[in-house]
Order: C-alpha cells, then structure tokens, then sequence
C-alpha cells in the first residue's frame, strides 16, 4: 500500500494481508550478497527469539515476526504492523523532550527488551529512538524493531556497530564488547527523550569521544590499556602513575587503575590522524551530566510536556 520505511537494506511496506485480512509490514531485502547474508541472521534472531518467546510477545516488547519468503529473488520478512517510532514521537513535540513519567514508561519497557535479549544471549548492536516504535498512535506501549545488525553473543563478527551517537565507548576504542553495549544505547535513548535532543551528536569518532569525556569523564584506565584503538585518540601520560581523573562518573562506575591517559587535542589528532575532524553542533550550555540535566529540569515550565502527535497517555 505505501513505503513506510527504506534504509541501505531495502524497503519496508506496509501490506494488506489477503488471507488474515489484516495489514502487517514486509521488510524487502535488496538483492546484494551482503545484505541477503545479514538478513538471513535476522531471521535467525527473529526466530530464535520467536521459538523462546514464554511470555505473551507484549510482554518482551519485541517485534513479532510472522514469516519470511523469497519473492522475485528478495528475501522478505514480514512483521506486525506498529505506529511511529520515537524519533518522529520527540520531533513531533518539537523536539521538546518528554516528561519524566512517560521516558519512565519507556524505558521500563526497553529494560524489559534487553532482559529478555540478555537470557538470550542476543545483542541488538543498533537501539536508537528510529528502531523504537509505538505500538498504536495514542498509547505508550513500545517494540524494539530492527534486528538487521544484532548478533548473538558468542558469534559476533562485526567492530564497526550501532548508530554514532548511540556508540557505547568499548565500540568505538575497539575494546571487547556484549550485551552491556546495548545498555549504554538505552540510557543515550533515554537522555534524549528527556532532553529533547542527542546526549551525544558525535559528527565523528573522536567527536562522540570529546563530548563522552566531557559529560562524563574519561574512560577507566584499565579499558584504554586494552582497547585496540585507543592509541588513536588517548596518548599515555608518562610523566605520572596512577589512574585517569574523572569529573563524571564513567570512570567512576567502571573503576580505573594503572596509568594515565590522555585525550588527544583536537590539533593533535588532526596532525595525527592527517584528516579534518568534524564537530557537529553544541545543543546544551552545559557540558556534565548534572548540569545538563538540571538546565533542562530548570526549564521544564516552558515546555510543552504532552507530546502533540497522540492523545494523552
């Protein structure tokens, strides 16, 4: 009936099923080896989490495969049919940022995904508000869509994963990486919907990683010692021992130790790397979490806390 949905994968379609008289949404893979080949584990995910599923499919608030076929040479995996997702949701309150208790309901029910995701040892390697979508127009009810990049655990074969301003920092410094990964995307999700706006609007690596340091502090010690690409964004401070000094609390929470590294500037990684790096926009005065927050709390009366695309909630 209409292209509700188109990515470097192919198209999704909303289609009206014939034989169950109900519409539901068809994911058309492009023709290309290396599409079909990511499609094909897809579909083993999908039905791995399927066959699994005890629970009523609302329950682990993933989307619901109901089959897959090959048509004209496409492989094409169709799906129930659910609303916007919640990118279009914010932009629909005008970029406003949401209040507390609806991101609470939202993010209640992504925990909910991901514990299931977790007993199933499937990381999802791609969750940002576009593969969150609502259930129906005027309820709060969510689905985690989109499992075109996801791996289970003990087969993970790609570094370069999930959406840069999403990225988890073990990503992006090459560090091992799991299903904690898709934790760090929720609470970068969950800022947003807060705030209205990407915690992170990385425009490159070393970008996402400025403003990471920034809000939070640096990465432990003991990460960058083992990251395979930390050496290009962090030089080894020789001249002291200890661990990295953090203002916010990623160091913090995952514990530091040995020695002491340092942040490129922004002119040494451009001689370093021979490339201009892009910045992207600032879109908070502040820079820590704290203050960042708190600015949007303080200007919480002028907002508009409904959300303009849907009934109250």
């Amino acid at each position: 009936i209409q292209i509700v949905g188109k990515g470097s994968f192919g198209q999704v379609m909303r289609c009206f099923d014939h034989k169950t008289k109900t519409m539901k949404a068809v994911k058309v893979i492009r023709n290309k080896k290396r599409f079909h080949s990511q499609a094909l584990v897809e579909v083993k995910i999908l039905e791995h989490l399927r066959h699994n599923t005890q629970e009523r499919d609302e329950d682990t608030n993933i989307v619901h495969m109901h089959e897959y076929f090959y048509f004209r040479e496409h492989l094409c995996i169709s799906f129930e049919l659910l609303s916007i997702n919640l990118y279009e949701f914010i932009k629909n309150n005008n970029f406003q940022g949401l209040s507390l208790g609806l991101v609470r309901r939202f993010a209640s029910q992504l925990l909910t995904s991901l514990k299931f995701l977790r007993k199933q040892n499937v990381i999802h390697c791609d969750l940002k508000p576009e593969n969150i979508l609502l259930k129906q127009p005027n309820k709060s009810t969510v689905k985690v869509i989109d499992f075109g990049s996801s791996c289970f655990e003990n087969e993970r074969v790609y570094t370069y994963i999930q959406s840069r301003f999403y990225r988890s920092p073990e990503v992006v410094l090459g560090s091992p990486y799991g299903m904690p990964i898709d934790v760090w995307s929720l609470g970068c999700v969950a800022a947003e919907l807060f705030l209205g706006l990407p915690l992170f609007p990385g425009a490159s690596e070393y970008n996402l990683l400025t403003r990471m340091c920034e809000t939070l502090g640096p990465p432990p010690s003991s990460m960058l010692a083992s990251a395979a690409n930390a050496h290009k964004f962090f030089k080894k401070n020789e001249s002291t021992g200890g661990g990295a000094t953090a203002t916010g609390g990623l160091s913090a929470a995952i514990g530091g130790g040995g020695d002491s590294y340092e942040l490129y500037t922004l002119d040494e990684y451009e001689q370093k790397s021979g490339k201009k790096v892009a910045m992207g926009k600032r879109y908070f005065k502040h820079t820590l979490l704290n203050d960042v927050v708190h600015g949007a709390r303080m200007s919480s009366s002028a907002r508009t806390w409904s959300c303009a695309c849907t009934s109250p909630l």
